[in-house]
Order: C-alpha cells, then structure tokens, then sequence
C-alpha cells in the first residue's frame, strides 16, 4: 500500500498538521494534547490514511493502526515508548526507569533514532 495507517475522522477545535498529538477534549472533540501522559489521548494526526472512516464527518483523521509521522520533544531511540507531552501537540520518550504508564496514554512506539533536541517529525508505529 502507498500510505500505512488506519485513521477515522473526529471532529477538531481547530485544522491541526500531521503528526500533532491529540487527546479528547476542548470546545469540539479533540484537541492538541498539553500535559504529560495524558489519558484522554486520541491519537496522532494522519498523513494520508490507507482507510478513512467517517469521511463524511468534517475534522481531522486520526490515525488508530499503523506507522505516521509523529510531532516529538527531545530525543528518541527506536522502540522508545511515546507518551502524551507537556509541549503542545507532542509526544515524549517515557524514560526507561519510569513506572508502566497507563496505557491510554501511549501514543505509540518509536521507529527511529533521533538526537536532536526540540521538537520535530519521526515516524512512530501506533
């Protein structure tokens, strides 16, 4: 297949880009997470989903199975764990001598390295 996600439409508080993290909330029904592990998570902005459910509904589609790119904060490696962060519409590495996280706020799992500092785009597998 061209593109590599699952993604269903949901009504958003304003257009967010792909790859922002969004949980459940705010004035329509998601909007860009902004606190760490955040258990009304929703997803991850798509890129161009393989499958679109609920086209017909006007929003943003939020990818539910499979790889897109991912906004993040600070470094990854492959296989890190991505939670909810507390950089607006980002997902963070949980640190490995962290307790098991709730697993509603797991955004996904990292599939590759990145040093880089900020806030950029890698590619996660959700």
């Amino acid at each position: 297949a061209k593109y590599a996600d699952l993604a269903e439409n949901y009504r958003a508080d304003k257009d967010y880009e792909p790859g922002t993290v969004l949980v459940f909330g705010g004035e329509a029904e998601v909007t860009e997470c902004n606190s760490f592990c955040d258990s009304r998570l929703a997803g991850v902005v798509s890129t161009a989903p393989a499958h679109l459910m609920n086209s017909d509904i006007e929003g943003v589609a939020i990818a539910l199975k499979g790889r897109v790119p991912c906004k993040v904060e600070g470094p990854v490696k492959k296989g890190d764990i991505l939670v909810t962060g507390p950089v607006a519409g980002t997902a963070t590495t949980l640190a490995k001598d962290s307790a098991t996280p709730n697993p509603y706020c797991v955004v996904g799992k990292c599939l590759e390295d990145n040093n880089e500092s900020g806030v950029r785009i890698v590619e996660i597998a959700v």
